[in-house]
Protein backbone atom coordinates (compact mmCIF):
# COMPACT_ATOMS: atom_id res chain seq x y z
CA UNK A 1 0.00 0.00 0.00
CA UNK A 2 1.12 3.52 -1.28
CA UNK A 3 1.91 5.46 2.34
CA UNK A 4 0.47 9.10 2.27
CA UNK A 5 2.66 12.03 0.75
CA UNK A 6 2.95 15.56 1.44
CA UNK A 7 -0.65 16.44 0.62
CA UNK A 8 -2.15 14.22 3.50
CA UNK A 9 0.83 15.67 6.11
CA UNK A 10 -0.59 19.01 4.94
CA UNK A 11 -4.14 17.06 6.27
CA UNK A 12 -2.59 15.67 9.62
CA UNK A 13 -1.20 19.29 10.69
CA UNK A 14 -4.36 20.93 9.71
CA UNK A 15 -6.91 18.91 11.54
CA UNK A 16 -4.32 18.92 14.30
CA UNK A 17 -4.77 22.68 14.45
CA UNK A 18 -8.36 22.67 14.52
CA UNK A 19 -8.96 20.12 16.93
CA UNK A 20 -6.16 20.41 19.17
CA UNK A 21 -5.17 17.21 19.60
CA UNK A 22 -1.36 17.07 20.14
CA UNK A 23 0.73 14.30 18.01
CA UNK A 24 4.87 14.15 18.02
CA UNK A 25 6.35 14.18 14.20
CA UNK A 26 9.54 12.83 13.24
CA UNK A 27 11.01 14.39 9.41
CA UNK A 28 14.23 12.19 8.29
CA UNK A 29 15.95 14.29 5.43
CA UNK A 30 16.97 10.79 3.71
CA UNK A 31 18.14 13.39 0.80
CA UNK A 32 21.00 14.55 3.37
CA UNK A 33 22.79 11.26 3.73
CA UNK A 34 26.09 11.32 2.49
CA UNK A 35 27.03 10.19 -0.85
CA UNK A 36 30.68 8.56 0.11
CA UNK A 37 28.93 4.90 0.54
CA UNK A 38 26.10 3.20 -1.01
CA UNK A 39 23.02 5.12 -0.50
CA UNK A 40 20.88 2.29 -1.19
CA UNK A 41 22.21 0.90 1.74
CA UNK A 42 22.54 3.72 3.67
CA UNK A 43 18.12 4.31 3.08
CA UNK A 44 17.12 0.47 3.93
CA UNK A 45 19.49 1.07 7.28
CA UNK A 46 18.06 4.34 8.32
CA UNK A 47 14.13 3.50 7.36
CA UNK A 48 14.81 0.32 10.22
CA UNK A 49 15.53 2.81 12.36
CA UNK A 50 12.43 4.92 11.56
CA UNK A 51 10.50 1.72 11.83
CA UNK A 52 10.51 1.47 15.57
CA UNK A 53 8.60 4.34 15.75
CA UNK A 54 5.81 2.70 13.69
CA UNK A 55 4.59 0.69 16.53
CA UNK A 56 3.94 4.01 18.70
CA UNK A 57 0.31 4.65 19.45
CA UNK A 58 -1.52 5.67 16.29
CA UNK A 59 1.38 6.17 13.94
CA UNK A 60 1.61 7.08 10.90
CA UNK A 61 4.22 6.73 8.08
CA UNK A 62 4.20 9.24 5.28
CA UNK A 63 6.75 9.04 1.97
CA UNK A 64 7.33 12.48 1.14
CA UNK A 65 8.43 13.19 -3.02
CA UNK A 66 12.86 13.09 -2.86
CA UNK A 67 12.86 9.94 -0.85
CA UNK A 68 11.97 11.97 2.88
CA UNK A 69 9.81 9.69 5.48
CA UNK A 70 7.93 11.08 8.38
CA UNK A 71 6.26 9.49 10.89
CA UNK A 72 3.69 10.75 13.31
CA UNK A 73 2.19 9.27 16.68
CA UNK A 74 0.05 10.10 20.05
CA UNK A 75 1.67 10.38 23.28
CA UNK A 76 4.38 9.62 24.65
CA UNK A 77 7.40 7.66 23.16
CA UNK A 78 10.60 8.14 24.40
CA UNK A 79 12.23 4.74 24.47
CA UNK A 80 10.97 4.42 20.72
CA UNK A 81 12.49 7.84 19.82
CA UNK A 82 15.76 7.31 21.69
CA UNK A 83 16.30 4.26 19.99
CA UNK A 84 15.11 5.17 16.85
CA UNK A 85 17.86 8.33 17.12
CA UNK A 86 20.60 6.28 18.68
CA UNK A 87 20.34 3.98 15.46
CA UNK A 88 20.41 6.89 13.07
CA UNK A 89 23.07 8.63 15.20
CA UNK A 90 25.36 4.53 14.55
CA UNK A 91 24.50 5.68 10.55
CA UNK A 92 26.33 9.31 10.53
CA UNK A 93 29.04 8.23 12.82
CA UNK A 94 30.26 5.59 10.34
CA UNK A 95 30.27 8.28 7.73
CA UNK A 96 32.38 11.01 9.77
CA UNK A 97 34.11 13.13 6.77
CA UNK A 98 30.92 14.20 4.70
CA UNK A 99 27.62 13.05 6.83
CA UNK A 100 24.82 15.94 8.59
CA UNK A 101 24.27 16.41 12.13
CA UNK A 102 21.70 14.16 13.61
CA UNK A 103 19.73 17.09 14.21
CA UNK A 104 20.01 18.19 10.16
CA UNK A 105 19.21 14.53 9.45
CA UNK A 106 16.33 13.94 11.63
CA UNK A 107 14.25 16.18 13.12
CA UNK A 108 11.33 16.05 15.73
CA UNK A 109 8.35 18.26 15.95
CA UNK A 110 4.85 18.83 18.36
CA UNK A 111 1.85 19.72 16.64
CA UNK A 112 -0.38 21.34 16.69
CA UNK A 113 2.39 24.30 17.62
CA UNK A 114 5.09 23.47 15.19
CA UNK A 115 2.67 22.59 11.94
CA UNK A 116 3.50 25.32 9.84
CA UNK A 117 7.55 25.02 10.51
CA UNK A 118 7.26 21.27 10.02
CA UNK A 119 5.39 21.59 6.63
CA UNK A 120 7.97 23.74 5.88
CA UNK A 121 10.99 21.97 6.59
CA UNK A 122 9.19 18.82 4.61
CA UNK A 123 8.60 20.64 1.33
CA UNK A 124 11.68 22.29 1.33
CA UNK A 125 13.95 21.96 -1.75
CA UNK A 126 11.87 18.68 -3.19
CA UNK A 127 11.57 20.52 -6.67
CA UNK A 128 15.54 20.77 -6.97
CA UNK A 129 16.47 17.09 -5.56
CA UNK A 130 18.19 15.10 -7.89
CA UNK A 131 18.87 11.14 -6.26
CA UNK A 132 19.46 9.47 -9.54
CA UNK A 133 18.06 6.56 -10.03
CA UNK A 134 16.99 6.10 -6.36
CA UNK A 135 14.65 8.82 -6.46
CA UNK A 136 10.94 8.89 -6.43
CA UNK A 137 9.25 11.32 -8.82
CA UNK A 138 7.59 14.20 -7.44
CA UNK A 139 3.97 14.02 -7.80
CA UNK A 140 2.67 17.74 -9.01
CA UNK A 141 -0.88 16.62 -7.53
CA UNK A 142 0.74 15.70 -3.59
CA UNK A 143 2.94 19.04 -3.77
CA UNK A 144 0.37 21.51 -1.91
CA UNK A 145 0.35 24.89 -3.87
CA UNK A 146 1.24 27.61 -1.24
CA UNK A 147 -1.52 30.05 -0.39
CA UNK A 148 -1.91 33.06 -2.17
CA UNK A 149 -2.54 36.49 0.14
CA UNK A 150 -5.60 37.97 0.58
CA UNK A 151 -6.41 41.59 -1.18
CA UNK A 152 -8.35 43.74 0.40
CA UNK A 153 -10.94 43.48 -2.15
CA UNK A 154 -11.17 39.90 -1.65
CA UNK A 155 -11.76 40.72 1.96
CA UNK A 156 -14.60 42.86 1.43
CA UNK A 157 -16.25 40.00 -0.18
CA UNK A 158 -15.50 37.33 1.97
CA UNK A 159 -17.39 39.75 4.52
CA UNK A 160 -20.21 39.92 2.33
CA UNK A 161 -19.98 36.16 2.11
CA UNK A 162 -19.94 35.55 6.04
CA UNK A 163 -22.83 37.61 6.70
CA UNK A 164 -24.95 34.78 4.80
CA UNK A 165 -22.67 31.59 6.55
CA UNK A 166 -23.75 29.90 9.36
CA UNK A 167 -20.36 30.15 11.50
CA UNK A 168 -21.56 28.24 14.34
CA UNK A 169 -20.47 24.70 12.63
CA UNK A 170 -16.86 26.34 13.27
CA UNK A 171 -17.39 27.24 16.29
CA UNK A 172 -15.34 25.03 18.96
CA UNK A 173 -15.25 24.68 22.98
CA UNK A 174 -11.57 23.45 24.78
CA UNK A 175 -11.84 23.22 28.35
CA UNK A 176 -9.98 25.15 30.79
CA UNK A 177 -9.90 23.00 34.10
CA UNK A 178 -8.36 23.38 37.39
CA UNK A 179 -5.71 20.21 37.82
CA UNK A 180 -3.72 18.97 40.35
CA UNK A 181 -1.74 16.39 39.11
CA UNK A 182 -4.60 13.61 39.62
CA UNK A 183 -7.74 15.06 38.99
CA UNK A 184 -9.33 17.58 36.79
CA UNK A 185 -12.00 20.01 37.04
CA UNK A 186 -13.57 22.45 34.41
CA UNK A 187 -12.79 26.28 35.36
CA UNK A 188 -14.39 27.33 31.88
CA UNK A 189 -14.78 26.61 28.13
CA UNK A 190 -13.06 28.66 25.54
CA UNK A 191 -15.04 29.12 22.80
CA UNK A 192 -12.74 30.02 19.58
CA UNK A 193 -14.15 29.83 15.94
CA UNK A 194 -11.62 27.59 14.10
CA UNK A 195 -10.71 30.88 11.39
CA UNK A 196 -8.60 28.33 8.90
CA UNK A 197 -11.50 25.75 8.53
CA UNK A 198 -13.85 28.62 7.34
CA UNK A 199 -11.53 30.14 5.59
CA UNK A 200 -10.87 27.16 3.56
CA UNK A 201 -14.79 26.94 3.07
CA UNK A 202 -15.77 30.34 2.40
CA UNK A 203 -12.53 31.68 0.53
CA UNK A 204 -10.18 28.10 -0.83
CA UNK A 205 -6.45 28.97 -1.32
CA UNK A 206 -6.14 31.97 0.50
CA UNK A 207 -3.66 33.05 3.15
CA UNK A 208 -6.16 35.16 5.56
CA UNK A 209 -2.62 36.04 7.51
CA UNK A 210 -0.76 37.59 5.30
CA UNK A 211 -1.99 40.81 5.80
CA UNK A 212 -1.92 41.48 9.70
CA UNK A 213 -4.28 44.74 9.12
CA UNK A 214 -6.37 42.94 6.71
CA UNK A 215 -6.58 39.91 9.22
CA UNK A 216 -7.40 41.99 11.90
CA UNK A 217 -10.11 43.72 10.64
CA UNK A 218 -11.25 40.28 9.71
CA UNK A 219 -11.37 38.59 13.52
CA UNK A 220 -13.14 42.26 14.22
CA UNK A 221 -16.16 40.49 11.57
CA UNK A 222 -16.00 37.76 13.20
CA UNK A 223 -15.86 38.92 16.92
CA UNK A 224 -19.47 40.28 15.85
CA UNK A 225 -20.85 37.34 14.47
CA UNK A 226 -19.39 35.10 17.90
CA UNK A 227 -21.02 37.47 20.12
CA UNK A 228 -24.24 37.11 18.11
CA UNK A 229 -24.17 33.07 18.50
CA UNK A 230 -23.20 34.03 21.85
CA UNK A 231 -26.32 35.84 23.14
CA UNK A 232 -28.78 33.69 22.03
CA UNK A 233 -31.48 33.45 24.66
CA UNK A 234 -31.83 29.25 24.86
CA UNK A 235 -27.83 28.65 24.77
CA UNK A 236 -27.14 31.29 27.65
CA UNK A 237 -29.92 29.54 29.49
CA UNK A 238 -27.87 26.76 29.95
CA UNK A 239 -24.40 27.76 29.22
CA UNK A 240 -21.88 27.32 32.11
CA UNK A 241 -19.01 29.28 32.31
CA UNK A 242 -16.26 30.27 29.41
CA UNK A 243 -14.00 32.59 27.89
CA UNK A 244 -14.07 34.32 24.56
CA UNK A 245 -10.94 36.23 22.54
CA UNK A 246 -11.72 39.64 21.20
CA UNK A 247 -9.99 42.72 19.84
CA UNK A 248 -10.01 45.53 21.78
CA UNK A 249 -12.58 47.33 19.53
CA UNK A 250 -15.26 44.41 19.54
CA UNK A 251 -15.51 44.84 23.63
CA UNK A 252 -16.80 48.66 22.69
CA UNK A 253 -18.86 47.39 20.12
CA UNK A 254 -22.89 47.76 19.40
CA UNK A 255 -22.54 43.73 19.67
CA UNK A 256 -21.10 43.50 22.97
CA UNK A 257 -23.25 45.43 24.86
CA UNK A 258 -25.94 43.50 23.56
CA UNK A 259 -24.31 40.53 24.67
CA UNK A 260 -23.78 42.06 27.97
CA UNK A 261 -26.86 42.51 28.58
CA UNK A 262 -28.09 39.15 27.69
CA UNK A 263 -26.23 37.30 29.88
CA UNK A 264 -27.40 36.44 33.11
CA UNK A 265 -26.39 38.57 35.74
CA UNK A 266 -24.78 35.19 38.19
CA UNK A 267 -22.98 34.22 34.52
CA UNK A 268 -21.34 37.47 33.55
CA UNK A 269 -18.68 37.33 36.82
CA UNK A 270 -17.77 33.84 35.51
CA UNK A 271 -17.09 35.19 32.07
CA UNK A 272 -13.40 34.99 30.89
CA UNK A 273 -12.64 38.03 28.27
CA UNK A 274 -9.68 37.62 26.65
CA UNK A 275 -7.19 39.40 24.21
CA UNK A 276 -4.28 38.24 22.07
CA UNK A 277 -0.67 40.25 22.70
CA UNK A 278 -0.79 42.24 19.15
CA UNK A 279 -3.75 43.99 20.75
CA UNK A 280 -1.58 45.27 23.65
CA UNK A 281 1.19 46.01 20.93
CA UNK A 282 -0.99 47.82 18.86
CA UNK A 283 -2.58 50.54 21.25
CA UNK A 284 -1.58 49.77 25.09
CA UNK A 285 -4.02 52.61 25.81
CA UNK A 286 -6.72 51.19 24.09
CA UNK A 287 -6.20 47.97 25.48
CA UNK A 288 -5.97 49.36 29.15
CA UNK A 289 -9.72 51.04 28.57
CA UNK A 290 -11.30 48.00 27.31
CA UNK A 291 -9.80 45.72 30.15
CA UNK A 292 -11.06 48.48 32.69
CA UNK A 293 -14.58 48.73 31.22
CA UNK A 294 -14.84 44.69 30.93
CA UNK A 295 -14.01 44.59 34.43
CA UNK A 296 -16.10 47.27 35.58
CA UNK A 297 -18.70 44.75 34.00
CA UNK A 298 -17.42 42.05 36.44
CA UNK A 299 -15.92 40.18 33.27
CA UNK A 300 -12.32 38.66 34.34
CA UNK A 301 -9.39 39.43 31.80
CA UNK A 302 -7.51 36.71 30.37
CA UNK A 303 -4.10 37.83 27.88
CA UNK A 304 -3.76 34.65 25.60
CA UNK A 305 -1.43 33.08 23.98
CA UNK A 306 1.97 34.20 25.24
CA UNK A 307 4.84 32.49 23.68
CA UNK A 308 7.98 32.24 26.12
CA UNK A 309 9.73 34.81 24.23
CA UNK A 310 7.58 37.45 24.64
CA UNK A 311 7.63 37.11 28.75
CA UNK A 312 10.49 39.31 28.78
CA UNK A 313 8.80 42.32 27.00
CA UNK A 314 5.80 42.48 29.01
CA UNK A 315 5.41 44.02 32.42
CA UNK A 316 3.16 41.09 33.55
CA UNK A 317 2.26 43.33 37.00
CA UNK A 318 1.03 46.71 34.96
CA UNK A 319 -1.13 44.83 32.54
CA UNK A 320 -3.69 44.06 35.70
CA UNK A 321 -4.49 41.03 34.68
CA UNK A 322 -6.73 38.44 36.21
CA UNK A 323 -5.06 35.22 34.15
CA UNK A 324 -2.33 34.66 31.73
CA UNK A 325 -2.07 31.51 29.48
CA UNK A 326 1.54 30.32 28.50
CA UNK A 327 1.29 28.26 25.49
CA UNK A 328 4.03 25.22 26.44
CA UNK A 329 6.94 24.95 24.84
CA UNK A 330 10.13 22.85 25.64
CA UNK A 331 11.91 26.36 26.06
CA UNK A 332 9.89 27.05 28.72
CA UNK A 333 11.91 24.16 30.82
CA UNK A 334 15.39 26.74 30.64
CA UNK A 335 13.49 29.10 32.63
CA UNK A 336 14.34 28.75 36.34
CA UNK A 337 10.91 30.46 37.48
CA UNK A 338 7.87 32.25 35.95
CA UNK A 339 8.55 36.12 36.42
CA UNK A 340 6.15 37.65 39.06
CA UNK A 341 3.01 38.31 37.77
CA UNK A 342 1.38 39.64 40.84
CA UNK A 343 -1.88 38.19 41.60
CA UNK A 344 -2.18 37.16 37.77
CA UNK A 345 -2.50 33.30 37.84
CA UNK A 346 -0.91 31.31 35.11
CA UNK A 347 -2.62 28.80 32.92
CA UNK A 348 -0.24 26.68 30.51
CA UNK A 349 -1.97 25.71 27.09
CA UNK A 350 -2.22 23.78 23.99
CA UNK A 351 -0.29 22.01 22.78
CA UNK A 352 0.40 20.17 25.97
CA UNK A 353 2.56 17.46 26.51
CA UNK A 354 3.43 15.06 29.86
CA UNK A 355 6.52 16.39 30.31
CA UNK A 356 4.74 20.35 29.91
CA UNK A 357 2.12 19.33 32.73
CA UNK A 358 4.61 18.37 35.26
CA UNK A 359 6.41 21.22 34.72
CA UNK A 360 3.64 23.44 34.87
CA UNK A 361 2.56 21.38 38.28
CA UNK A 362 6.49 22.00 39.66
CA UNK A 363 5.76 25.84 38.97
CA UNK A 364 2.52 26.44 41.20
CA UNK A 365 0.25 26.10 38.13
CA UNK A 366 -3.22 24.86 38.53
CA UNK A 367 -5.07 25.81 35.44
CA UNK A 368 -4.35 24.20 32.15
CA UNK A 369 -5.83 24.34 28.86
CA UNK A 370 -6.81 20.58 28.04
CA UNK A 371 -7.85 18.41 24.79
CA UNK A 372 -11.00 19.65 22.98
CA UNK A 373 -14.28 17.85 24.49
CA UNK A 374 -15.23 17.01 20.53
Amino acid sequence: MTSPGLESLSELVRTSAVSGVARRVLLLRTDQLPASVSRVEQLKRAGKAVALLESADRSQRYDLPGGRIVVSWKGESARLVEQTMQGLDRLLRENPIDAPSLNTLAQLFNLPGEGDALLSAASAGLQVQNLETIAAPVDAELVTAPLQPMLPAELDRLEQSLAGTDISRFARRRPVSYYNGQTAELAWEERTLSIPELIETVAPGRDARSDIWLFRRLTRVLDRRMLSILSEPQGLRVAGPFSITLNVASVLSAEFLRFDAALPPALRSRVVISFLPADIASDAAAFAFARNFARARSYRICLRAVSNSLLPALDLQALNLDFIQLIWSPDLELLPALPDAGETRWILGQPLTPEGINWGLEQGISLFTMKPSS
